[in-house]
């Protein structure tokens, strides 16, 4: 049985061209736990479960469907004849957690279209409520994994019951030896002619996968290519700050990845003030007033014209990604794509130095910010906050129970389903729909493509909601709407958000620094999660910068104390919105008199006056206003 400690910095690096029994391949890595993990078809789940020594249970879970050229590297040639077909292929994205919300592993299936795939294995792809491994085998699915590419990333040094991320599905890892795969059906050992396993150039983290190890050293390490490593990233290297950037996906991924796009008036005036908005403010279109349909009434919310004329760019994520990568590279420094992070040290042992690891290349620097995510290393490598005392008079022995790191966690009694819609013209404005059945929300992206948000039960599974449920479900809670919302057409990805939100004690420790999600998680409500990550970034810059020109170490270490309260003020007003629009009650008739409520409430916010200006400038970012650029050089 595998151990729950796994062994610390396994090399197996090797090279498997020229392989043509993908076993044999599995066979050539050293750690039995890795040739337990990637050669047990089916069994991943059951391994990670004898080292997790508890039950693991699907997270989030997101399917999409991709022409078959979009399709991840060399899943079209595995599923043959059936991605051939003039049709899209199924890829699913999912997560394995334990019951403390810690992250197992991730994994990417592609399948073949509906009419080539077996009925009972198509509901365990689209079902979300058991793992992949498990479910197939109880379906009595006879289906195995090829090796596309092999290669690894060495196993980090980890705790008892630490995380592994190993998946059996397409896709990138990291963190973990790297074979991605694609599963079909009988004969899956057999491979098409022409499509070998291969290492990926540079191995799965772009470096040497033999030779030695690549070293660099800067003055800032930055882990995580989003929109605040990126950010952060530029603004320092504009004011003569050196900074690396490593980032575990290929450029292409980062930068065709759809996310958020609704961007705040300060967050566009902190990126045109430091050069980074040309293609934004050419390209992006300028918002300042949303609908609220409630109870049948359309009400406008004009929220420029109760903030003084401030309004909301509408600017899709990857564009703003796209165009901040793009301005590394023309200033000479890259990121370093494809290089999975494995190991942070913070530096707080006094050495005066951090460093942080990646598969082929060590970083050296005097600081590291952790962009990567709730799950990256960076956010693991945060020691525990100290938990709370308890309450006084709360009896001998009470003590409060810790979330993850101590963190300030909230669940809410129901999920969103997420979906992006072909539409036939231009999403006009943000659509808030607070229905007796349930919220809708819609909004603009593209000229053809539509953001949905559909309220379902908390724990519900994607599959229960077929394209043809999801329209019906939009037709009731979007009568009345008109022209505000366009004809919905095909649905191109879907999902489900878990609605929770977590933001951390702390956001330092030593030298190391968390910005973004690695920091705090936030709902979609009022459109927050980027440009909260944005701010914490310009936070950081600048007191980088001061740090390097004027040794002002003080202003650093009260990183936590500037943004945590902003922070948790904006979750705080996130959840009054949310609040606002889900009117709930266990019978019909409390839910109608809180529907009324949601009416009254909306009512006075559209009108001009004190409530409706107040939201209004939270809700399109007039404040506080970003830190200025520097100028002038720093100081080595």
């Amino acid at each position: 049985m595998p151990t729950r400690t796994p062994p610390a910095a396994v090399d197996d690096t090797f090279d498997v061209s020229g392989t043509d029994d993908p076993r044999a391949a599995v066979a050539r890595f050293r750690s039995p736990l890795t040739r337990m993990l990637l050669g047990g078809d089916g069994l991943t789940t059951t391994l990670l479960e004898s080292w997790a020594g508890s039950r693991l249970r699907v997270g989030d879970v997101s399917l999409r469907f991709v022409r078959p050229e979009r399709a991840p590297r060399g899943a079209a040639a595995l599923l043959g004849a059936a991605a051939a077909a003039d049709t899209d292929l199924l890829v699913r994205h999912s997560t394995l957690t334990d019951a403390h919300g810690r992250l197992w592993s991730w994994n990417q299936v592609v399948a073949g279209p509906a009419r080539a795939v077996d009925p009972a294995v198509r509901r365990c792809l689209t079902d979300g409520s058991a793992p992949l491994g498990p479910a197939l085998r109880a379906a009595g699915a006879r289906l195995g994994r090829a090796v596309v590419r092999a290669g690894v990333t060495p196993w980090p040094g980890a705790r008892a019951g630490g995380r592994a991320r190993a998946g059996d599905g397409a896709g990138d890892r990291g963190g973990v030896p790297d074979v991605p795969a694609v599963v079909r059906g009988r004969g899956a050992g057999r491979r098409p002619r022409g499509v070998q396993p291969r290492v990926r150039p540079g191995g799965p983290a772009g470096g040497a996968v033999t030779g030695p190890r690549r070293r660099l050293r800067t003055q800032v390490a930055i882990v995580g290519a989003g929109p605040a490593g990126l950010v952060l990233a530029n603004v320092l290297l504009r004011a003569g700050v050196d900074a690396v950037l490593v980032e575990r996906r290929s450029r292409a991924d980062v930068e065709r990845r759809a996310r958020a796009g609704l961007v705040e008036h300060r967050i566009v005036e902190y990126l045109r003030a430091h050069g980074l908005a040309d293609r934004l403010l050419a390209d992006g279109t300028r918002h300042g007033w949303c609908e609220f349909l409630c109870a049948g009434r359309l009400l406008r919310f004009d929220y420029a014209a109760q903030s003084g004329g401030v309004r909301h760019w509408v600017y899709p994520q990857q564009l703003l990604v796209r165009d901040l990568v793009a301005a590394l590279y023309a200033a000479g420094r890259p990121p370093e794509f494809s290089r999975p992070a494995v190991r942070v040290h913070a530096g707080a042992d006094g050495s005066g130095h951090a460093r942080v690891e990646c598969a082929g290349l060590d970083v050296d620097c005097d600081y590291v910010v952790g962009c990567d995510g709730p799950y990256g290393v960076s956010a693991h490598a945060l020691p525990a906050a100290p938990a709370p005392e308890p309450e006084p008079g709360a009896g001998p022995g009470a003590a409060p129970e810790p979330g993850p790191q101590c963190g300030l966690d909230e669940r809410y009694p129901y999920d969103w389903l997420t979906l992006l819609a072909e539409v036939d013209r231009v999403v006009p404005g943000v659509v808030y729909a607070v229905h007796e059945d349930g919220f809708a929300g819609v909004m603009p992206r593209t000229a053809r493509l539509a953001r949905l948000y559909l309220e379902i039960p908390a724990g519900d599974a994607a599959a229960r909601w077929t394209p043809a449920r999801v329209h019906e479900r939009l037709r009731t809670r979007l009568t009345g709407a008109g022209a505000a919302v366009p004809r919905l057409g095909r649905i191109v990805e879907s999902g489900v958000l878990r609605m929770r939100s977590r933001v951390r004690q702390r956001f330092q420790h030593g030298r190391l620094f968390l910005a973004g999600d690695a920091a705090h998680v936030l709902t979609p409500s009022g459109a927050k999660g980027m440009n909260l990550a944005v701010a914490d970034a310009a936070d950081l810059a600048d007191a980088l910068i001061r740090r390097y020109r004027h040794g002002d170490e003080a202003y650093l270490a009260g990183y936590t104390s500037r943004r945590l309260p902003e922070v948790l003020r904006t979750r705080n007003l996130a959840a009054g919105f949310l609040d606002l629009l889900h009117p709930r009650g266990p019978q019909p008739a409390d839910r109608r008199a809180a529907l009324a409520a949601r009416l009254a409430r909306l009512t006075e916010l559209a009108a001009p006056g004190a409530a409706g200006a107040a939201f209004a400038h939270w809700y399109v970012g007039a404040g506080p206003d970003l830190p200025v650029p520097h100028t002038s050089e720093p100081t080595p």
